[in-house]
C-alpha cells in the first residue's frame, strides 16, 4: 500500500461544508486557521468568482482547466492566509507553546505527525491518522 491516497482503494469521504477525504494509512495535509484570518470581504468576492467560473467551467474538466481552477482559487486563499490578517494569534510564543503541546500530545496516539508549521493565522499539517482513530 503507498503511503499516499490510492484513487484505485476504498476512501471514506464525509462531511458537506469541509469535506474530508480519508484511507488507512495514506498521508493527509490538513490546513486550519483562525476565524479572523481571511477578510470577509475576500472571501465573498472570491466566492462570487468562484461561483461566475464553475458556470462557465462545468465539470468534468481537462487537466488544463483543473491547473486553472487551483492557480485562481486554491492558491489564491493560500495567499490571502500568508498575508497575515486577523489578530495573528500564534504570534505569541505562549500561545504558538500551546498549540505545539496540543499537537505533540497527539503524535503517535491519534496520528503519526510528519512535519507542521505554524503561522501567525493559520496551522498546516502532514500526518498519517492511526488505524484505530481513521
Amino acid at each position: 500500500m503507498s503511503e499516499f491516497l490510492d484513487p484505485s482503494e476504498k476512501i471514506q469521504k464525509h462531511g458537506a461544508k469541509l469535506p474530508h477525504w480519508q484511507q488507512s494509512d495514506s498521508m493527509q495535509c490538513v490546513t486550519f486557521r483562525l476565524g479572523d484570518a481571511m477578510p470577509k470581504s475576500k472571501l465573498r468576492t472570491g466566492r462570487e468568482q468562484h461561483t461566475v467560473w464553475l458556470h462557465h467551467h462545468p465539470k468534468p474538466w481537462t487537466p488544463a482547466l483543473a491547473r486553472e481552477h487551483h492557480q485562481r482559487f486554491s492558491q489564491k486563499l493560500e495567499q490571502w492566509l500568508d498575508e497575515g490578517s486577523g489578530c495573528c494569534l500564534f504570534n505569541s510564543p505562549p500561545n504558538r507553546e500551546i498549540l505545539e503541546a496540543i499537537l505533540m500530545r497527539d503524535d503517535s496516539t491519534r496520528a503519526d505527525h510528519h512535519a507542521w508549521v505554524i503561522m501567525p493565522n493559520h496551522v498546516h499539517l502532514l500526518f498519517t491518522a492511526l488505524l484505530w482513530y481513521s
